[in-house]
């Protein structure tokens, strides 16, 4: 522990790269940076995992995306990761400028290829239209774009699904079932989710 905040028990995504712990509003956003360096020509990739999961969600992408060239920018969402916990709000629109917010603070200008995940995507989505010339693509990584159905049927179960006293061991346990082929790593990854929630 440090400052009072729990650290994230995963290595860095990037060895050479920065981690940034920005200032937003009475928080703070968390990143990784492959190549804070890098000329403005550079293009750029930037990763927004799912609800529930960390900026580490790329740890097999990102490596990649820097080989072919890119500036991988790896972002944890408001309330996970090493992001802060106390913002007054938590909404697709303010994540979205969350993105935003990140880029300006590192001086980018040029579109970026925005790597979305679950509800990422939707921030992605209102990213693009909003700010159209900061977003060059988006790849939706089993994105959601809306609201379910009028929210009548999953939002009352979801306060018993993830009660403060079994919320914990029912997401891990579904997060665990999420992948067809799980990566040999899963079971530490899982309990550095399980650590940091």
């Amino acid at each position: 522990m440090t400052n009072n905040k729990i650290y994230i028990t995963l290595p860095r995504l990037f060895v050479d790269g920065a981690f940034v712990e920005l200032p937003v509003e009475n928080s703070t956003i968390a990143f990784e940076d492959s190549k804070p360096t890098a000329s403005l020509s550079t293009p750029i990739a930037y990763c927004l995992p799912g609800i529930g999961d960390f900026r580490h969600s790329y740890r097999f992408l990102a490596p990649i995306l820097q080989h072919a060239g890119f500036r991988v920018i790896a972002q944890d969402l408001r309330g996970f990761g090493d992001s802060g916990t106390t913002f007054n709000n938590y909404t697709i629109e303010s994540i979205a400028l969350d993105v935003i917010t990140v880029l300006d603070s590192l001086h980018i200008t040029q579109p970026v290829v925005l790597f979305a995940n679950s509800l990422a995507a939707a921030c992605g989505v209102t990213l693009a239209a909003e700010h159209p010339h900061r977003i060059a693509a988006i790849i939706s990584l089993g994105g959601f774009f809306r609201d379910m159905p009028k929210d009548k049927y999953f939002r009352p179960p979801t306060y018993l699904l993830f009660n403060r006293l079994w919320g914990q061991p029912a997401w891990i346990a579904a997060y665990k079932g999420f992948f067809a082929q799980p990566p040999s790593d899963l079971p530490t990854y899982a309990a550095a989710i399980k650590h940091k929630m």
